[in-house]
């Protein structure tokens, strides 16, 4: 993942850091499934949150996972570097970093890639 976040970042590129859902209770099996995106691009990140991801995790971490998409998307406005290394690197609770890569955006049309995913706005 570390590879993902030296690479400088061309005119045409961005990061993409895909988080998971394991929490104890899942409704998914333990490998996790895909619920937050963040998009790093020439110094702003925007985060993205699967439309349906209150039917794939439990009721236990709804408040919680709540509360964290806010500060996610709070933080993201006053340090976006420094919110999305540290998504980059999530390795407890209940949501986990499952990849970081870097794409190039003249090749992604980012809703057909991910088309279950809106942009979390504050």
């Amino acid at each position: 993942m570390a590879d993902a976040l030296n690479t400088p970042l061309s005119d045409l590129s961005a990061t993409i850091c895909t988080l998971k859902y394991c929490g104890a209770g899942s409704i998914v099996d333990s490998a996790g499934i895909a619920v937050l995106l963040a998009v790093q691009d020439h110094g702003t990140v925007k985060i993205y949150a699967l439309r349906d991801m209150r039917q794939q995790i439990a009721e236990t971490h709804w408040a919680y996972i709540d509360e964290l998409l806010k500060d996610l998307v709070a933080q993201a406005s006053l340090a976006p570097e420094a919110v999305f290394r540290q998504l980059c690197n999530l390795s407890a609770g209940p949501i986990i970093t499952d990849s970081v890569r870097q794409v190039e955006l003249d090749k992604l049309i980012f809703h057909d890639v991910y088309p279950g995913f809106n942009l979390c706005t504050s």
